[in-house]
């Protein structure tokens, strides 16, 4: 009887101990006996939270604790540390917090000769025996791994950036081949063709053999804008090429640890096969062919990887940078669109709260995307869940961060006024009230965040924000302020009444402690910095009188707050990140000051776009030289593409074209035209049920608007002055204020509304 072949599971494993804490140390080792001494010998390795890599007792490499740090996998060439007979490979993981698990793979002279798996042997022990790492060390009485989930399972999903045979691009992404716009000789004397920057047709570049005493060979080719991918080459079977990456020119020269894939890469060129980095961002690469020998390059593409949504929402108005930065922003937020809603395409490349609101923002504005959304919304909870069930408190912030606990809460409130999906918030009600719970546990018995666990209490990248500090603890229990105040909307919504009065008292109760404890009766402000005061008006807890007061004080052009001193030793961004311009811009949206908003664009990422920027950057500050080089040398892990910097996009949709959601799923909305300074603005928003479109037109001193209206969508239209026409009649005004009269539609249609004095 014939019996049928069995299928064999030949992917790596995630592997840990049988049972995962939020705080452990495990060591992993395995055997592997080799004929002879490798030719040449790749280790792929990456672990959650962080790892240290041995091979026969020599420590080869480490990994930093950072969230999501495990999506980098790190590929270490070993062959030297191999020998014929008995050889072992080591891994000491730590966690801290959450999933856990050793992921690695070793690949010798082109064939896997080992995987994780349940064969290797761990210890669960802060302090393993001596010479655990060596081969002769007897690990007869440590356990069998317990297997977690293959590589591309798991709560790791389908993420991992560097991963052998092309992984790390999930199913839903696309690829699409990009040439050069420009190839440029640096050194060395190229024949042949330089048609790479081509649309297409053949690729010839000819690098000649280098003379004894000459430079390397070095060509630095352009894609024209930020691009997220890979770079491919082919040509010359043997040649090896040298890769460096850059966001920008400067960095390509840069040296800094490899910490986001820039490089430098060497690749060796086969007959037949392309040869690849790994997945980053750049707008640049460097190509260095250090051997002396004559080669040739017939390939030379991105592939560039990509999430495939429409742009739905537009925006143009009669400032052509105003247009410009709305488009900046829309792209930054769609390259950050990966297997999750990254920071950012190149560092971190991880899936953080903070960012994903403001990215999430714009997201709504632009692409009105329900897949990657939900998707990154509830992996964030989940993580942050630590494999807990789902009725149990999480087993620490989200992102371990205390801010972006609130942020979460935010981000989902901001999602569902655009998007709706009452299924979706439905599946997060249980993790609203967990979460809630485990806030709670933050605060003192005066009501106070006090960060108890002295997790990294990240506000901003300026001074007294990046640690736990106590201007950096007012920030984040303003902010949890604002968060709760988002749960409570979100419970109403569902219709768990009795927990939304719960925690609406609490919302109460922590608005009068941060009131009395925070606020400088002299000055009406809540201390002498942006970040403390900006959440103060975010979150409601100041008063109309102290709004004022942040205004005058704190918030106009003219402040001192926006001058940092002239003795910055290590220039950073003294006053604020992009990241916190999003809470900056929605204050003064929602104060009324729509003019200043429209300023700070064109004073602050304007800068951006002046000095050629094709995508926000992750840090700003106009004091900063405009000289890239001068900005890497101090901050080398600068992101030139940051899903947080796009405020400006969601900002001018909302604000400025004016459509702002006032119910769940958009069904109804308010419509508030703002033209300031700007002579017409118009652009598109997308909601479940249609695109609503605005033009508004500044016509013999009064101000029109247009609007057309999909199916669905109830709008309140507002235009400047005391009474307004609607398609050429009176129309009765539902509500004035500021200067603002309001018109109710509510049917599909095309409306012109024109306010008189």
């Amino acid at each position: 009887k014939r019996v049928a072949p069995v299928a064999v599971e030949v992917r790596a494993k995630w592997i840990w101990v049988a049972k995962t804490d939020d705080t452990q140390t495990v060591s992993a080792r395995a055997v592997v006996l080799l004929k002879a001494a490798p030719r040449k010998a790749d280790l792929f390795v990456t672990g959650d939270d962080a790892f240290t890599l041995f091979v026969n007792g020599k420590p080869v490499t480490l990994s930093r604790s950072v969230e999501q740090g495990w999506k980098q996998v790190l590929r270490e060439p070993v062959g030297a540390l191999l020998h014929r007979g008995r050889n072992v490979v080591a891994l000491q993981g730590t966690n801290s917090g959450g999933a856990a698990g050793l992921l690695a793979q070793l690949d010798i002279d082109g064939k896997t000769a080992l995987r994780t798996d349940h064969r290797w042997k761990v210890l669960e022990s802060p302090a393993p025996p001596a010479e655990w790492t060596g081969e002769s060390f007897d690990d007869s009485g440590w356990t069998g791994a317990t297997e977690l989930a293959p590589v591309g399972e798991g709560p790791w999903g389908n993420t991992l950036n560097g991963w052998p045979d092309g992984g790390g691009s999930a199913w839903y992404l696309s690829h699409l081949t990009l040439r050069p716009t420009a190839v440029e000789a640096l050194s060395g004397h190229f024949g042949g063709t330089m048609s790479a920057v081509r649309p297409s047709g053949p690729v010839n570049v000819v690098v000649p053999a280098a003379k004894d005493g000459e430079a390397p060979a070095s060509l630095l080719v352009d894609f024209g804008r930020e691009v997220a991918g890979r770079i491919v080459l082919e040509g010359t079977a043997g040649a090896v090429v040298r890769v460096t990456t850059g966001e920008v020119r400067a960095e390509c020269f840069h040296a800094e640890p490899a910490l986001d894939n820039h490089g430098p890469t060497n690749l060796t060129l086969s007959a037949g096969n392309s040869a690849v980095t790994s997945y980053s961002a750049f707008r640049y690469a460097l190509l260095v062919f250090p051997s002396k020998q004559a080669a040739a390059l017939t390939r030379i593409e991105c592939d560039h990887k990509y999430y495939p949504v429409a742009y739905k929402g537009s925006f143009s108005c009669s400032d052509p940078l105003l247009t410009r930065i709305w488009y900046a922003g829309a792209y930054t937020a769609h390259l950050c669109m990966q297997e999750d809603i990254w920071d950012a395409p190149k560092r971190d490349r991880g899936l953080w709260c903070g960012d994903l609101h403001v990215t999430g923002s714009t997201i709504n504005d632009v692409f009105g995307d329900t897949f990657l959304m939900e998707h990154s919304i509830a992996g964030l909870r989940r993580i942050a869940q630590g494999g807990r069930p789902a009725s149990a408190l999480p087993s620490r912030d989200i992102n371990s961060l205390p801010g972006y606990t609130s942020a979460w809460f935010c981000e989902l409130a901001d999602y569902y006024r655009h998007r709706g999906g009452d299924a979706f918030l439905k599946s997060q009600h249980q993790a609203i009230l967990t979460l809630l719970e485990y806030q709670k546990t933050e605060f003192d018995a005066n009501h106070l965040f006090v960060n108890p666990l002295k997790r990294w209490n990240f506000v901003d990248w300026a001074p007294n924000f990046v640690v736990d500090s106590p201007k950096g603890r007012q920030a984040t229990d303003l902010f949890d302020i604002a968060g709760v105040h988002e749960a409570v909307y979100l419970l109403r919504t569902l219709g768990d009444t009795t927990n939304a009065d719960k925690y609406a008292d609490w919302a109460r109760t922590l608005t009068r402690a941060a009131r009395e404890t925070f606020l400088d009766p002299t000055a009406m402000t809540y201390g002498d910095r942006l970040q403390t005061n900006v959440m103060a008006v975010y979150s409601g807890v100041a008063t109309p009188p102290q709004k004022a007061a942040i205004y005058s004080r704190i918030l106009q052009a003219s402040s001192p707050v926006w001058t940092p001193p002239t003795a910055q030793p290590n220039l950073d961004c003294f006053t604020m990140t992009p990241y916190y311009g999003y809470y900056v811009l929605r204050d003064l949206g929602d104060l009324g000051k729509q003019q200043a908003g429209v300023d700070l664009i064109r004073r602050y990422w304007g800068d951006m776009m002046r000095r050629g920027a094709t995508t926000l950057l992750e840090k700003f500050d106009p004091a900063l030289p405009n000289d890239d080089q001068a900005i890497l040398d101090k901050m080398p892990y600068l992101s030139y593409c940051h899903g947080w910097s796009t405020g400006p996009t969601s900002y001018l949709s909302e604000y400025v074209l004016g459509v702002v959601p006032t119910s769940g799923g958009m069904k109804t909305v308010r419509i508030t035209p703002f033209l300031g300074d700007l002579n017409w603005i118009e652009g598109d928003v997308p909601t479940p049920g249609g695109i609503i479109h605005v033009r508004a037109d500044r016509e013999g001193g009064r101000q029109t608007d247009r609007v057309t209206l999909p199916a669905g969508v109830d709008a309140e239209i507002g235009v400047v002055g005391g009474s307004v026409t609607l398609n050429g009649r009176p129309a009765p005004v539902v509500r004035r204020e500021n200067g603002i009269s309001y018109v109710r539609v509510a049917r599909a249609g095309v409306y012109r509304l024109t306010g008189k004095p």
